[in-house]
């Protein structure tokens, strides 16, 4: 299993539009590993996880083939994360395409996505819909897919993180935008033996021990630590924490004197995790 992260900020990215703040500016002068463009993922060469505001960029950047993508994934509607103007594109007319590609997400993303369309409905824009429910196995294509439930977003909308399993044995867990997991998650979680587990920073050092809605740095630790406590992780998991804010503060050579010498890696645009 091969997973890229193509983007590892939280909404506003790093450097953050219109921002004046000190880790913006330090990110514009060194670039590298502090340019940080929206979260996104690419599972293997077919399946996309979220296609936000940087989607084109990132496809651009990181040559991906879109003809061989058969699916996008969402979890959740926020504008970081779920782009549907970008889905316009699949219409014949805009753009020569041949095939028909799904997409995953919970009612609120599916409306959102609904809702942009100029005229017509999926079956005009090549686009198949499928709801993703909690708890819920899918299979698809080699993969056998669990959304989760994330402690993230407001009611109605039911916020997703996703467990994904590859016809080779080997499972992930996509667990960015979530605070502490409820119950029910975590019961979830510990029937999963992880291969390789992408939890979020957004809070960052700044808030260290936030953990609702999102994570601070120390959070993100306990959360790792809970993950080994009931089996789901080992010292053979690739535990790796992605999705940054600026106002949390930690540019990346921080993070990674934090993260590091506790066996996590610290997520970056381009960086791929394979096992």
């Amino acid at each position: 299993m091969k997973i890229k992260i193509l983007g590892s900020a939280a909404a506003e990215g790093w450097p953050a539009l219109f921002c004046e703040c000190e880790c913006c500016k330090i990110a514009r002068q060194r670039m590298g590993k502090d340019l940080r463009r929206r979260t996104a993922y690419l599972l293997n060469d077919d399946i996309l996880i979220d296609f936000g505001p940087d989607a084109y960029w990132q496809v651009i950047q990181f040559e991906i083939d879109l003809l061989k993508i058969d699916a996008i994934f969402y979890t959740h509607s926020h504008s970081d994360h779920c782009n549907p103007v970008e889905l316009l594109w699949h219409r014949k007319g805009y753009s020569q395409v041949s095939r028909t590609r799904d997409i995953f997400g919970n009612q609120t993303t599916l409306n959102k996505i609904k809702n942009i369309f100029e005229f017509g409905n999926w079956e005009t824009y090549g686009l198949v819909p499928h709801l993703a429910i909690p708890n819920k196995p899918m299979e698809y294509k080699n993969y056998v897919i669990t959304p989760i439930l994330a402690q993230h977003a407001t009611y109605p909308e039911i916020p997703l993180n996703y467990i994904i399993q590859d016809d080779k044995g080997k499972t992930a867990l996509i667990g960015n935008d979530s605070g502490w997991w409820c119950d029910v998650t975590w019961n979830t979680i510990a029937q999963f033996k992880l291969d390789i587990a992408i939890l979020e920073g957004t809070m960052g050092p700044k808030y260290a021990d936030h953990s609702r809605g999102h994570l601070g740095t120390n959070a993100v630790v306990k959360v790792r630590d809970r993950l080994k406590e009931i089996g789901a992780v080992d010292n053979n998991t690739t535990v790796v924490v992605n999705h940054f804010s600026h106002n949390g503060l930690g540019l990346h050579d921080e993070h990674e004197q934090f993260f590091n010498p506790l066996g996590i890696q610290v997520g970056y645009d381009g960086l791929d995790i394979e096992k």
